[in-house]
């Protein structure tokens, strides 16, 4: 599964957010955030924390496995108020497809 971590966060609105957050910042503030259940964490765990951190850094669209779309859904959750994590959810829930190679053509004439 395909996820851009560069899509813009949207306010209900659809404005972007005046920081200019995108899926990126939210997801990797939430992946390295200390929340309270952490302290007991397993150190597997914490790994995978760390290499779900390593592939949202990189930004763009990143393959990311459904094991991934639950951890970082849990850590938004638990780190962001209700409009921020349903903006994160709708992003994180939307498949990225790449733009057919014409119309790639086509945008850069």
């Amino acid at each position: 599964m395909n996820r851009n971590f560069d899509a813009p966060m949207l306010s209900l609105d659809g404005k972007p957010y005046t920081d200019g957050a995108t899926l990126k910042t939210v997801v990797f503030s939430a992946i390295q955030a200390q929340v309270p259940h952490d302290e007991k964490m397993t150190v597997d765990q914490k790994m995978k924390l760390y290499v779900l951190a390593g592939k949202v850094a990189k930004g763009g669209v990143v393959e990311v496995t459904a094991e991934d779309l639950s951890l970082m859904k849990e850590r938004v959750g638990l780190v962001y108020p209700p409009l921020t994590m349903g903006e994160a959810f709708r992003l994180l829930e939307q498949d990225h497809v790449a733009p057919a190679q014409s119309d790639a053509t086509e945008a850069s004439n």
